[in-house]
């Protein structure tokens, strides 16, 4: 069983990287949440990882609109990242 569950985890994860971007419908405190998950490149266009946020939308706010919203922040994440190998090192603070 515990088998079983981490590759449907595992799976889950990557679709990410395989479908962009991933989107669920869910419910917080009865409230709609979309949480949308999307792939995010270096400078080279190499995939480093993928990025989640969750989005409480305003009433009639469609789908397409929080997608355009996740891509526009993914965008501007991806415009300070270098190279893979440079993501986790130290920035200097000016």
């Amino acid at each position: 069983m515990q088998k079983k569950l981490a590759k449907s985890v595992a799976r889950t994860n990557l679709l990410p990287l395989r479908r962009s971007p991933f989107v669920e419908k869910e419910t917080e405190n009865g409230k709609e949440v979309f949480d949308v998950t999307l792939p995010i490149h270096d400078s080279n266009g190499q995939r480093v990882g993928t990025v989640g946020m969750d989005f409480k939308p305003e009433p009639r706010q469609e789908q397409a609109k929080v997608i355009e919203r996740a891509k526009q922040i993914a965008k501007e994440l991806e415009s300070r990242i270098i190279t893979k190998e440079r993501l986790f090192e130290p920035t200097s603070s000016t």
